[in-house]
């Protein structure tokens, strides 16, 4: 059964359908809750709890926004990274570092790091980086740059104007660059006292 069919199930209220679409994307699902809550399992087990409740509550009104231009997995993967990030504001707690692969993203701003402990430095500043930057703009680097989302499916997911993703992605990337540069000379300020 495809995605759109599977969804279309689903909102009629069938069981089997449902039972198909969490025993299908639940790992994947549990891994993007995982790594924005680094790993606290009963923090994961609610925000997934809490997920699949909301996709079925109202009619299965969450789901309907589903629109089939994405892989329902992507979909399902940004919805709940979203509500990763909502059970995470709520406790007043910040998301845990993105994975390594979003680091590509800055090899023209970092440039080549040289020893291994130099790429595990640079990679630990890639990641406060990240942790600093608004939801939006780790969730639109994370899908578009990581996960290989179309413009498309991220202006979907992200319940906004295909238009809009282009400039959210630069002014995203800039500001990641914008940062690691103002770590880079943080850092080299405070050895240089030392």
């Amino acid at each position: 059964m495809d995605d759109a069919e599977l969804a279309r199930r689903c909102i009629a209220g069938d069981s089997a359908a449902w039972g198909e679409l969490v025993r299908s994307h639940l790992d994947i699902v549990h891994r993007a809750v995982d790594r924005v809550l680094g790993g606290v399992s009963t923090d994961v087990e609610d925000v997934l709890q809490t997920l699949f409740l909301k996709l079925m509550e109202a009619d299965a009104r969450r789901l309907r926004s589903f629109q089939g231009r994405s892989k329902l997995s992507t979909w399902l993967v940004a919805v709940a990274r979203r509500e990763a990030l909502d059970f995470l504001a709520r406790k007043g707690r910040a998301a845990c570092p993105s994975p390594t692969p979003i680091e590509q993203l800055t090899e023209d701003a970092a440039g080549d790091p040289g020893t291994a402990a130099d790429a595990a430095q640079e990679s630990k500043r890639v990641r406060s980086a990240l942790d600093r930057l608004p939801p939006r703009d780790s969730l639109l680097l994370q899908l578009v740059c990581v996960d290989g989302a179309s413009y498309e499916e991220a202006a979907q997911l992200l319940s906004a104007p295909v238009n809009s993703i282009s400039p959210w992605l630069h002014r995203a990337k800039d500001r990641l660059k914008t940062l690691l540069s103002e770590k880079r000379c943080t850092d080299a300020g405070a050895s240089s006292l030392q």
